[in-house]
C-alpha cells in the first residue's frame, strides 16, 4: 500500500510555532494484519512564533504491531528516522507510538451502537521520542483524536496533542491542535 499524508499542527501559544508535514511512504500489510512493515520520507516545514522558519527531511523505516487490548483495537508503531535539518545538526531518532482505538463506550443509553466504527474511530495515543545522537529521551506526546473515513482510500484525523518537550534542559508543555489528510493506494 502507498500512502500520502499531509499534516498540519497549530501550536496554541508556545514559541514552537506551526508545522506542516508532507509524508509519502509505503506499507507492506502482510503477516495476517498482526504486523506491518513500512518506509517513508517526510518533509517538515516549521514557522516558529518569532517568524523564523526551518525545514527537515526525514527518511524513516517502521514496524507496526496490531492487536487487541482491553477489548479494543490497538497499534504499536516503532519508527527509526534520520533528521536532515537546515538549522542545527542532523540526528537519528527513535519514535514509539501506542494507539488505543475507541477507548470509551460508544453505545447510547438504549444500548444501541452510536458510532459507525468503519467511518469514525475515536482514539487516544502516546508517543515517545528518543534522540539517538546526543539528547536521549527528549519529547513525549499524548493525543486525543478521531479518525474520519469519508471514502475507501481517504481519511482525516483531527486531534488535540499535549506535547512535553525538553529544551535547554527544561521541560515545556505545548498545546497543539492537529489535522491530517491521508490518501492510500
Amino acid at each position: 500500500m502507498l500512502k500520502l499524508t499531509e499534516q498540519y499542527h497549530i501550536d496554541t501559544g508556545s514559541s514552537n510555532g506551526n508545522v506542516s508535514e508532507t509524508t509519502i511512504g509505503g506499507v507492506y500489510k502482510g503477516f495476517k494484519d498482526v504486523c506491518d512493515l513500512g518506509f517513508g520520507f517526510t518533509r517538515v516545514y516549521a514557522l516558529n512564533g518569532e517568524g523564523k522558519s526551518g525545514s527537515e527531511n526525514r527518511p524513516n523505516v517502521n514496524i507496526t504491531a496490531r492487536g487487541g487490548l482491553f477489548g479494543h483495537d490497538f497499534a504499536n508503531r516503532l519508527m527509526l528516522e534520520y533528521r536532515d535539518r537546515t538549522r542545527g545538526e542532523d540526528t537519528w531518532r527513535l519514535r514509539e507510538k501506542i494507539i488505543l482505538f475507541s477507548p470509551f463506550e460508544s453505545d447510547d443509553t438504549r444500548g444501541i451502537r452510536s458510532l459507525d466504527r468503519k467511518k469514525l474511530q475515536p482514539y487516544i495515543a502516546e508517543e515517545i521520542f528518543i534522540d539517538l545522537t546526543n539528547e536521549g529521551f527528549n519529547q513525549n506526546r499524548v493525543y486525543f483524536g478521531v479518525r474520519l473515513k469519508f471514502f475507501e482510500h481517504t481519511s482525516t484525523d483531527v486531534h488535540y496533542m499535549l506535547q512535553t518537550l525538553k529544551s535547554d534542559s527544561r521541560w515545556q508543555n505545548n498545546n497543539i491542535i492537529g489535522i491530517d489528510f491521508t490518501i492510500s493506494f
